[in-house]
């Protein structure tokens, strides 16, 4: 039936289209979806957070930076080596190594040929000359320095900053006063004074002990690089003559504890704690997100503007912390295995790292996957240098060469040392003009004892190890001086 439209009746509207109430619903759908799917993302990256703090908490109580500070070793002021060696370092005269403090090049040609010295031979007089004048300079310190023989414990205050990776860390002066002492162990060696030598020597040890149980990645570095300095020194006092058999075997026993110090376990526990650090700084808005991206990166690997912005946003800077924090964990666990284990496990563990360019690579490839070969070459430093003073001791005893390290127990060692890289005894070999300990190396092969002079111990077709001479093997004459290449370093 046709509706009666009356004259004059204005006919009602169409009707709207239905588009735009359709458009306002689907975008609210959208918003809410968006919304619904980030509280979504934000509350699974809490969850997985929460997760590895409870996983750290599980398998390693007292993990924390402030927990690790709290629990290390009191040292007493009167035997604290770190004390010494601060003051040791403000009495060190600025290019103290210098032919003069207005030419600091010059003296760059007579380093290098000293350095270059094999252990068995003299220096020549000018060398020895250059060494004295160098010392004297250097006088008040090297008197206070040489008195860390007598202190093989130590602890620095730290002042944790904020951002873990800027903190100051006093450790790293400890090359300063090995580097003098490396000088009066060379003139001490070449006056015959084996005693004096060993004595400074024992210093050098002390001054990179003295860092103790700091929870400090670098720290670690810094000890386990003067393990290498000293098992290089000492090679050098007795490829000048013979020591005391009592000042030997003092140096093996301190040496022998140093070699049981569990750094690995150490750095690792370190390193978790400081990225935890960090992280909490970076949620209390206490430090710059750019500038701790930048100074935990490598120089050569740089975070890119897109990882730098991912540190903004909270649920990515949750998940990536949560990986972080789960990868060091596993890192911790990896390192109380029995080192027999270790790297397999370690294997395993660098297949799970990130292989794109993100915050958990940035933080973790900056050098821990490196940290247990560096534990392993270090250990084989200090073993062969503990299996080759117990073998100079049985030599100064009985007037010969034991015939294999198994004669030393346990007069002289209460078990054949292990190889830290296929976990079979050390080896011993007699060579032409003495004997050498040593490891396979790196590269799992036994290459008859060859050790390089000239730093070339990650190469293959070498080993590591300590080297004794034959005492008609010893103190040779000097050699004619070395050429010192145009691009050597400083």
């Amino acid at each position: 039936m046709t509706a009666i439209r009356y004259i004059g009746e204005v006919p009602p509207p169409p009707p709207k289209p239905a588009w735009g109430r359709r458009l306002i619903f689907h975008g609210l759908l959208l918003v809410l979806a968006l919304v619904g799917t980030y509280l979504g993302i934000e509350y699974h990256a809490d969850w997985e957070l929460r997760q590895a703090l409870a996983e750290a908490d599980q398998l390693d109580p007292g993990w924390r930076l402030e927990e690790l500070e709290a629990s290390r070793a009191e040292v007493s002021a009167e035997q604290n080596a770190a004390r010494m060696v601060l003051a040791v370092k403000e009495l060190i005269p600025d290019l103290w190594y210098a032919a003069g403090e207005d030419q600091p090049d010059s003296s760059h040609e007579m380093r290098f040929q000293i350095n270059r010295v094999p252990p068995q031979h003299q220096y020549t007089p000018e060398m020895v000359e250059f060494l004295h004048a160098g010392l004297e300079r250097a006088k008040p310190a090297l008197v206070e320095a040489r008195k860390l023989a007598n202190f093989p414990r130590g602890r620095y205050a730290v002042d944790w900053q904020p951002d873990y990776y800027s903190t100051a860390l006093q450790a790293i002066n400890a090359h300063d006063i090995a580097e003098l002492l490396a000088w009066d162990i060379k003139v001490q060696s070449q006056q015959g004074d084996f005693r004096a030598a060993l004595h400074s020597l024992l210093a050098q040890l002390n001054a990179f002990r003295a860092s103790g149980d700091e929870p400090s990645f670098v720290s670690i570095l810094v000890r386990i690089s003067g393990q290498g300095i000293v098992a290089w020194s000492l090679e050098r006092i007795l490829g000048k003559g013979e020591a005391d058999a009592h000042d030997l075997e003092q140096l093996q026993r301190l040496l022998l504890d140093e070699a049981n110090q569990d750094l690995l376990l150490l750095g690792a526990r370190a390193d978790r704690a400081g990225c935890h650090h960090l992280f909490q700084s970076l949620e209390a808005g206490k430090i710059s997100d750019f500038s701790a991206a930048d100074l935990a990166s490598l120089e050569s690997d740089k975070p890119s503007s897109l990882v730098k912005l991912s540190w903004h946003i909270p649920f990515v800077r949750k998940r990536q912390r949560a990986l972080i924090l789960r990868l060091q964990n596993c890192f911790v666990e990896i390192a109380k295995l029995p080192e027999q284990q270790q790297p397999a496990a370690m294997r395993e563990w660098q297949d799970q790292l990130p292989q794109e360019k993100n915050l958990a690579a940035v933080l973790l490839m900056t050098g821990l996957p490196q940290v247990p070969f560096m534990g392993q070459r270090a250990q084989a430093r200090l073993r062969t240098t503990i299996a080759a003073l117990a073998v100079e001791r049985y030599r100064l005893d009985r007037g010969n060469w034991p015939d294999s390290l198994e004669v030393l127990c346990p007069c002289y060692l209460s078990s054949v040392p292990v190889d830290p890289f296929d976990f079979e005894p050390l080896r011993y070999r007699r060579v032409r003009d003495g004997v050498v300990i040593y490891s396979c190396g790196r590269d799992g092969a036994d290459n008859g004892g060859v050790i390089p002079r000239q730093g070339l111990a990650d190469d293959t077709g070498y080993d590591l190890g300590f080297q004794l001479w034959d005492v008609d093997q010893r103190r040779q004459p000097p050699l004619p001086p070395e050429p010192v290449p145009q691009d050597e370093p400083f």
